[in-house]
């Protein structure tokens, strides 16, 4: 059965945006004190 592409593209754009909440959750971590409360944020599902 081949891959639905509805469900693919979806599927990409949910780990496209994933990459750039890790990426801005990171990027928070170099705050001093770090955003931990953004991080949270971005950290979740």
């Amino acid at each position: 059965m081949p891959p639905d592409p509805e469900l693919v593209a979806e599927t990409k754009a949910r780990l496209a945006k994933a990459r750039t909440d890790l990426r801005a959750a990171s990027h928070e971590f170099t705050a001093d004190p770090p955003i931990v409360e953004d991080i949270v944020f971005h950290a979740q599902l």
